[in-house]
């Protein structure tokens, strides 16, 4: 499996399998139903924790719908460190009951759908 579950202890922790990509520097999409309102308030929506950086927002138009996840998904970029040899890891700052989706970004523009979750942190 390309991403999977490591830790729930402090949110839900990503790792990504970085094996399974050509590039030097893959870059993936992250997104889940409460980030845009942690956004609007000035909080962060995820963390980098190994070989990742964050590298702005786009839209993946055109989902099918995932629980309360509709349509367009306004999602944070993280970029793969040049250097990043295995893995790469991430936290999701999410709490509460919330799904996301994890995207791997094309060259050509296409984000291809890695991963989906539901959690619930109470």
């Amino acid at each position: 499996m390309t991403v999977r579950l490591t830790s729930i202890t402090e949110g839900a922790e990503l790792e990504v399998d970085l094996h399974a990509f050509r590039e030097a520097e893959p870059r993936f999409a992250y997104v889940d139903d409460v980030m845009e309102q942690r956004i609007a308030h000035g909080r962060a929506a995820v963390v980098p924790l190994r070989c990742f950086v964050l590298d702005g927002m786009l839209a993946v138009p055109n989902q099918d719908d995932y629980m309360w996840l509709r349509g367009d998904r306004h999602c944070v970029v993280l970029k793969a460190q040049r250097d990043a040899r295995e893995t790469a890891s991430f936290r999701s700052l999410a709490v509460g009951e919330f799904c996301m989706e994890v995207y791997y970004l094309e060259r050509d523009g296409r984000a291809a759908k890695l991963y989906q979750n539901h959690f619930s942190f109470k």
